[in-house]
């Protein structure tokens, strides 16, 4: 995989996104658990979109989408866990206030309030 920012070869990558897998799985992700994303396109997008379809089910949702949307889509598919960008992730962590089903919300973009960073 090849992007502006980052080069992985296929063996980093399954290693990666294994290590996302396990650390979904560490905080309660079972398998058969949605794991949402919303971001832009980016190498940590990839790394956790093949992390959680090791973990349980990976749900891409379109970031065109209004924080209301995306709220419905959270509820819908009664996401456990979601990926964001920097600039979703305070709006998602008052989102998941709403949402008992949703453990964790990972930030690409280091750590906010209430986020986990990705790193």
């Amino acid at each position: 995989m090849i992007t502006a920012t980052r080069r992985l070869s296929f063996v980093e990558l399954d290693r990666a996104s294994d290590r996302v897998a396990a650390a979904l799985a560490a905080r309660g992700v079972e398998a058969g658990q949605t794991v949402s994303l919303f971001s832009q396109n980016r190498w940590e997008w990839v790394v956790a979109y093949h992390g959680a379809l090791k973990a349980g089910r990976g749900d891409p949702v379109n970031v065109m989408l209004t924080t209301e949307e995306f709220g419905f889509v959270l509820r819908d598919c009664d996401s456990a866990a979601v990926s964001v960008g920097g600039d979703q992730a305070a709006a998602t962590v008052d989102e998941a206030k709403a949402l008992p089903s949703l453990r964790m919300v990972v930030s690409f973009d280091g750590a906010a309030t209430g986020a986990v960073a990705f790193a």
